[in-house]
Protein backbone atom coordinates (compact mmCIF):
# COMPACT_ATOMS: atom_id res chain seq x y z
CA UNK A 1 0.00 0.00 0.00
CA UNK A 2 2.70 2.50 0.91
CA UNK A 3 3.99 1.67 -2.34
CA UNK A 4 1.04 1.86 -4.54
CA UNK A 5 0.68 5.54 -2.53
CA UNK A 6 3.88 6.91 -3.28
CA UNK A 7 3.45 6.06 -7.38
CA UNK A 8 0.52 7.86 -7.42
CA UNK A 9 0.75 10.92 -5.27
CA UNK A 10 3.88 11.63 -6.26
CA UNK A 11 4.32 9.55 -10.00
CA UNK A 12 7.70 9.51 -10.94
CA UNK A 13 8.89 11.31 -8.14
CA UNK A 14 8.53 8.43 -5.72
CA UNK A 15 11.43 7.78 -5.54
CA UNK A 16 13.40 10.33 -3.88
CA UNK A 17 9.59 11.47 -1.62
CA UNK A 18 9.51 7.81 -0.36
CA UNK A 19 13.31 8.54 0.60
CA UNK A 20 12.83 11.30 2.32
CA UNK A 21 9.56 10.09 4.30
CA UNK A 22 11.32 7.30 5.52
CA UNK A 23 14.25 9.48 6.39
CA UNK A 24 11.53 11.69 8.30
CA UNK A 25 10.28 8.45 9.92
CA UNK A 26 13.74 7.43 11.33
CA UNK A 27 14.32 11.20 12.52
CA UNK A 28 11.04 11.21 14.12
CA UNK A 29 11.74 7.80 15.56
CA UNK A 30 15.36 8.80 16.74
CA UNK A 31 13.79 11.60 18.17
CA UNK A 32 11.55 9.73 20.53
CA UNK A 33 14.02 7.02 21.68
CA UNK A 34 16.74 9.61 22.54
CA UNK A 35 15.18 12.52 24.30
CA UNK A 36 12.99 11.18 27.53
CA UNK A 37 10.95 14.46 27.57
CA UNK A 38 9.43 13.51 23.82
CA UNK A 39 6.25 11.65 24.84
CA UNK A 40 4.20 11.90 22.03
CA UNK A 41 2.32 14.65 24.01
CA UNK A 42 1.17 17.60 21.69
CA UNK A 43 2.74 20.03 24.06
CA UNK A 44 6.07 18.16 23.93
CA UNK A 45 8.64 20.99 22.38
CA UNK A 46 10.62 18.89 19.21
CA UNK A 47 11.69 22.92 17.90
CA UNK A 48 15.58 22.08 18.66
CA UNK A 49 18.20 22.29 16.56
CA UNK A 50 20.08 18.67 17.67
CA UNK A 51 16.59 17.46 16.64
CA UNK A 52 16.78 18.64 13.39
CA UNK A 53 20.31 18.81 12.51
CA UNK A 54 21.10 20.93 8.79
CA UNK A 55 22.79 18.98 6.95
CA UNK A 56 19.70 16.37 7.12
CA UNK A 57 17.34 19.51 6.22
CA UNK A 58 19.46 20.09 3.78
CA UNK A 59 19.35 16.28 2.34
CA UNK A 60 15.73 16.52 2.75
CA UNK A 61 15.49 19.80 0.41
CA UNK A 62 17.68 18.18 -2.34
CA UNK A 63 15.85 14.81 -2.54
CA UNK A 64 12.89 17.57 -3.20
CA UNK A 65 14.99 19.17 -5.76
CA UNK A 66 15.60 15.89 -7.27
CA UNK A 67 11.96 15.02 -7.60
CA UNK A 68 10.99 18.15 -9.41
CA UNK A 69 13.90 16.89 -12.06
CA UNK A 70 11.99 14.00 -12.10
CA UNK A 71 9.16 15.20 -13.35
CA UNK A 72 9.83 18.19 -15.12
CA UNK A 73 9.47 16.44 -18.49
CA UNK A 74 5.69 16.64 -17.43
CA UNK A 75 5.40 20.46 -18.19
CA UNK A 76 5.19 19.63 -21.53
CA UNK A 77 3.59 16.28 -21.82
CA UNK A 78 1.11 16.54 -18.82
CA UNK A 79 1.12 20.06 -17.10
CA UNK A 80 -2.19 19.30 -15.55
CA UNK A 81 -0.57 16.16 -14.04
CA UNK A 82 2.95 18.07 -13.37
CA UNK A 83 0.82 20.77 -11.14
CA UNK A 84 -0.58 17.90 -9.45
CA UNK A 85 2.76 16.59 -8.69
CA UNK A 86 4.53 19.92 -8.03
CA UNK A 87 1.76 20.37 -4.91
CA UNK A 88 2.86 17.54 -3.46
CA UNK A 89 6.19 17.74 -3.69
CA UNK A 90 6.19 21.48 -2.29
CA UNK A 91 3.96 20.84 1.04
CA UNK A 92 6.68 18.51 2.11
CA UNK A 93 9.13 20.72 0.73
CA UNK A 94 7.81 23.32 3.78
CA UNK A 95 9.12 21.49 6.32
CA UNK A 96 12.91 21.60 5.98
CA UNK A 97 12.69 25.03 4.27
CA UNK A 98 10.95 26.65 7.14
CA UNK A 99 12.73 24.48 10.20
CA UNK A 100 16.39 25.33 8.00
CA UNK A 101 15.55 28.66 8.62
CA UNK A 102 14.03 28.99 12.15
CA UNK A 103 17.03 26.70 13.64
CA UNK A 104 19.71 27.18 11.71
CA UNK A 105 19.43 30.61 10.16
CA UNK A 106 23.47 31.30 12.40
CA UNK A 107 24.69 29.13 9.49
CA UNK A 108 23.88 31.52 6.52
CA UNK A 109 24.26 35.34 5.94
CA UNK A 110 21.34 37.71 6.62
CA UNK A 111 21.31 37.64 3.06
CA UNK A 112 20.90 34.19 2.17
CA UNK A 113 18.39 34.06 4.99
CA UNK A 114 16.06 36.97 3.86
CA UNK A 115 16.03 34.68 0.11
CA UNK A 116 15.51 31.35 2.32
CA UNK A 117 12.42 33.50 4.06
CA UNK A 118 11.18 34.72 0.76
CA UNK A 119 11.16 31.67 -0.39
CA UNK A 120 9.38 29.85 2.04
CA UNK A 121 6.47 32.72 2.16
CA UNK A 122 6.27 32.43 -1.73
CA UNK A 123 5.78 28.90 -1.49
CA UNK A 124 3.65 28.86 1.59
CA UNK A 125 1.40 31.81 0.01
CA UNK A 126 1.16 29.24 -3.25
CA UNK A 127 -0.33 26.37 -1.24
CA UNK A 128 -2.60 28.76 0.63
CA UNK A 129 -0.66 27.28 3.69
CA UNK A 130 -2.25 29.84 6.20
CA UNK A 131 -1.09 29.00 9.98
CA UNK A 132 1.90 28.01 11.70
CA UNK A 133 0.18 26.22 14.74
CA UNK A 134 -3.63 26.03 15.05
CA UNK A 135 -4.08 29.67 16.63
CA UNK A 136 -0.92 30.85 14.92
CA UNK A 137 -1.43 32.76 11.35
CA UNK A 138 1.98 32.98 9.93
CA UNK A 139 1.31 36.46 8.42
CA UNK A 140 2.11 37.45 12.27
CA UNK A 141 4.46 35.16 12.60
CA UNK A 142 6.48 36.89 9.98
CA UNK A 143 6.74 39.63 11.46
CA UNK A 144 8.58 38.06 14.20
CA UNK A 145 11.05 37.37 11.20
Amino acid sequence: MTEDFFNNYFGPAAGPMRTFYEEMQAQLEWIEANNGEIDGQIYNEINKSWYWPKRQLDHWIELCDEAFEMIDYLKVVDPGLYDVYEKHINVERLFPLFARIELHKASYSEETVNKMKEEFKSLARKLQANYKSELGLLTAFYATW
